[in-house]
């Protein structure tokens, strides 16, 4: 029976410090540090659209995304075409490979102020979360959760 008790205090422990931790890494979010998303904003909404009705025309099966690491992480590219049948975790795995982050860093990626939902298919999160303009805008970070 101790076993029991023990198992449901680390649930609860891992619980609040997840929690925690999502929060923690909201407020980061919240400073807007993410100046390529900014950057990439600038231009002209009616040419951003253009340009993402051309990407989908010449890609149907692609979504559009654009990756913003802001500060905390440099990656090698910031525009992607993720097919519509992959899950939310094969772009986190690919932002990953892209960022070389070491082990013990935990990868967070945001759309839309909310974690990405990794079993879910990339194609439903566009139809939720897409811009005015066409493109899926990601953010995001890292934080030491391993330990």
């Amino acid at each position: 029976m101790p076993t029991f008790k023990a198992t449901a205090a680390v649930r609860c422990v891992y619980r609040v410090s997840h929690e925690t931790l999502v929060e923690g890494i909201k407020d980061i979010m919240a400073l807007d540090a993410f100046s390529y998303t900014r950057e990439f904003k600038s231009t002209d909404l009616k040419e951003r659209l253009a340009n993402s009705r051309r990407i989908q025309d010449r890609h149907p099966n692609r979504v559009p995304v654009i990756v913003d690491g802001g500060n905390a992480v440099v990656l090698s590219k910031n525009k992607m075409l993720v097919p519509h049948n992959q899950c939310g975790s094969w772009l986190i795995h690919h932002i990953r490979c892209q960022a070389n982050l070491e082990a013990k860093e935990g990868l967070f990626v945001f759309i839309g102020n909310q974690l990405i939902t990794p079993s879910k298919d990339m194609g439903s999160i566009y139809k939720e979360h897409k811009d005015e303009d066409g493109f899926l805008y990601a953010k995001v970070n890292r934080e030491n959760a391993f330990g």
